[in-house]
């Protein structure tokens, strides 16, 4: 990162090189300014700001992601291997359904959307990796869309009743919807698709 904030975890630290590494991170994020006047103030008030919401979370096998994502594209698309799914870990957090608000309003991806330097993939790749970085979300997949040239993110979530269900989140439009319900000319997942979950 380059601005010392690894000195906050040294118990024998300059508080006053600190101060200055605080000001400096402030003026290149200001969303994170806040009014300090000591080191250890500040360092209070950005970990507040800059810690991960508790979201209630739950452990799926990775059988239970596979029927979850066989409902979602359809079983006959991954019998005859139009779809490319790849799971990548043994097992799965999930969030609960009602917290997808919280999961999105923490990982979502604050950056301008730039053509082939910064679009819809590099989008959604940040999008799956907040979320399973920032706060241990392992459920969430990229997805790469030939249909339509897209790519976005399918959040598999805990629902009450005990059931794996999949929503269908673009980081790039900021826009989360039920699968089933998904607007066709952004999500179709037809042949060639490539999932990793």
């Amino acid at each position: 990162m380059g601005l010392g904030l690894w000195r906050l975890f040294r118990r024998d630290c300059d508080c006053g090189q600190i101060l200055v590494d605080l000001r400096y991170l402030f003026t290149r994020r200001p969303d994170l300014r806040i009014d300090c006047e000591s080191a250890d103030e500040c360092v209070r008030r950005l970990v507040g700001k800059l810690a991960p919401p508790r979201i209630d979370r739950y452990m799926v096998t990775v059988g239970a992601v596979e029927n979850a994502m066989r409902w979602a594209v359809g079983l006959d698309k991954l019998v005859d291997g139009s779809v490319a799914v790849k799971y990548l870990d043994q097992s799965y957090w999930l969030p609960s359904e009602d917290q997808l608000g919280k999961l999105i309003e923490w990982a979502r991806v604050k950056h301008k959307w730039s053509e082939d330097d910064y679009d819809c993939d590099d989008f959604a790749w940040r999008f799956k990796s907040r979320a399973s970085w920032g706060l241990g979300i392992n459920g969430v997949a990229f997805v790469s869309d030939p249909c339509t040239g897209h790519a976005y993110n399918i959040i598999l979530a805990w629902t009450s009743d005990g059931a794996v269900k999949p929503y269908v989140y673009d980081p790039t439009m900021d826009r989360l919807q039920d699968w089933r319900g998904r607007d066709m000319k952004w999500y179709c997942l037809l042949a060639g698709s490539l999932i990793i979950v």
